[in-house]
C-alpha cells in the first residue's frame, strides 16, 4: 500500500547534537545536508512505499528514499543504482539513498553564488 504524505518541520534534540558526542553529532549533520542539498523542506511529497514493524520506507521528493528499521533485505524497494539511486548516508537501522547528480547540482549552484 502507497500512502501520500508532506514532509513536515524536523525536530532536533540540543543534547543529541551538541551532548551525545561527535559521531553522533557528525550523522545528523550528515542528515541535515542531504536535507538541505535536495531541497526537502516542509510540504515536500512523501511517499510511503512501506510501513511495517520492523521496516519503514519512503520516496521523498522524487530525490531521496528512507529506510528506517532494522530490516536488512528491503527487496525491491530498495532503490537500484541502474535507475540512478547512490547511498548516500547510512547507520545503525537507516540507510538514505538519492538520485545521482543531486551533489552536482549543488556545487553548480553554490559556485554560481560565489
Amino acid at each position: 500500500m502507497t500512502r501520500r504524505h508532506s514532509c513536515q518541520m524536523p525536530c532536533l534534540f540540543w543534547d543529541h547534537l551538541f551532548d551525545w558526542g561527535d559521531a553522533l553529532s557528525g550523522e545528523i549533520k550528515e542528515l541535515l545536508a542531504i536535507r538541505k542539498r535536495n531541497g526537502i523542506v516542509a510540504g515536500t511529497p512523501l511517499t510511503i512505499l512501506c510501513a511495517d514493524d520492523d521496516l519503514y520506507v519512503a520516496r521523498v521528493g522524487e530525490r531521496l528514499t528512507v529506510k528506517l528499521g532494522p530490516r536488512i533485505d528491503i527487496g525491491d524497494l530498495k532503490p537500484k543504482k541502474e535507475d540512478g539511486w547512490v547511498k548516500a548516508a547510512s547507520g545503525n537501522d537507516y540507510a538514505i539513498w538519492e538520485k545521482t547528480g543531486v551533489q552536482e547540482e549543488a556545487q553548480a549552484q553554490e559556485q554560481e553564488q560565489a
